[in-house]
């Protein structure tokens, strides 16, 4: 998760599951958001490029220097349309699909999305332009392999254009799950003091909007108290979305704090938390936490708790003397 991504993801909408009855069948259109990297490549041209890269291929996982790592990834949402749970059609949000390609300096032109959850079938082609600070259009296509998994797939891309210089390889395209609930975790102090507890809620709406609040536990030391996300002051700062791989939240208090969030599965290093947990990277932008930051600290997601099981009486029967 790089701090970088903030200005551009905050052009991103997230759109919850709708649902609509037809003649024949329920129509149902799900919001998907999809990260697809690049696994393997024969002319990297992924933005930027580390300076500890020097004499190493920035595109190889395995080069000895894990952070040189930097390969080609395309951040995208999606609407699919199922009837009767049959996949029927794809429509990819274009303002919501962004690519870290050398070849996409002034953004991306079109995508479009074939063949994918056909009667529980998935074989996707991703196919998309980009366009170079040259104005040349150039295109990548991304087959995937046969697979009965909805949520991830892999094969292999190709692409053409003056910018893309051939570049072919592998990919892995990662449905993202919609983060909707309460988190719990715990932020440093800005005094030097111990950790407070913070609990967090997200929530999305039919709009891909995402609401919700972040409350320390009583007595933190922290710069803020009960921070309500998407308020009308927060808002002037950044709208607060989810897209591609992550969540973008802006929240303020009562007293004029506002902080930015970012939350995502995966940190800086591509670490993974376990049961939907989310790395969260902050950054006090006004108030008494304006300057004040943190990266890649855990939240673990807190599961509801379940209701008592409650046993039926046993029967006793009583034989007369």
């Amino acid at each position: 998760m790089k701090l970088n991504r903030i200005a551009t993801l905050t052009a991103g909408i997230l759109v919850a599951g709708l649902t609509t009855f037809a003649q024949g069948g329920q129509v149902q259109v799900t919001p998907q958001q999809w990260t697809i990297t690049a696994t393997s490549e024969s002319a990297p041209n992924a933005i930027p490029v580390p300076d500890s890269c020097s004499g190493q291929n920035p595109d190889n996982i395995n080069d000895p220097n894990p952070n040189c790592y930097n390969p080609l990834w395309v951040l995208t949402d999606w609407q699919l349309t199922t009837n009767d749970g049959i996949g029927v059609s794809v429509s990819p949000v274009l303002a919501n699909t962004f690519t870290n390609s050398n070849c996409s300096a002034l953004g991306v032109g079109t995508i479009s999305v074939t063949g994918f959850d056909f009667f529980g079938f998935y074989q996707a082609t991703i196919t998309m332009t980009v366009l170079d600070d040259n104005g040349f259009t150039n295109t990548l296509v991304f087959k995937g392999n046969p697979s009965s998994n909805g949520s991830q797939f892999s094969g292999s891309f190709s692409s053409s254009g003056p910018c893309m210089n051939h570049d072919s390889g592998t990919f892995t395209a990662t449905l993202f799950p919609a983060v909707n609930g309460t988190y719990a975790g715990s932020f440093e102090s800005p005094t030097g003091g111990p950790g407070s507890t913070v609990s967090m809620v997200f929530n999305t709406d039919a709009n891909f909007n995402v609401t919700g609040s972040v409350k320390p536990a009583q007595g933190a030391n922290l710069c803020f108290s009960n921070l309500t996300i998407g308020t009308a002051l927060a808002n002037t700062y950044q709208p607060s979305v989810a897209t591609g791989d992550a969540i973008v939240a802006t929240a303020s208090d009562n007293t004029g704090n506002v902080v930015g969030f970012i939350a995502s599965n995966t940190d800086a290093n591509g670490r993974s938390l376990p049961n939907g947990g989310l790395f969260i990277t902050y950054q006090g932008l006004a108030g008494a936490c304006s300057g004040i930051s943190g990266t890649d600290i855990p939240f673990r997601k807190v599961e509801a708790a379940h209701p008592p099981m409650h046993r039926p009486l046993r029967r006793f029967v009583f034989a007369r003397p």
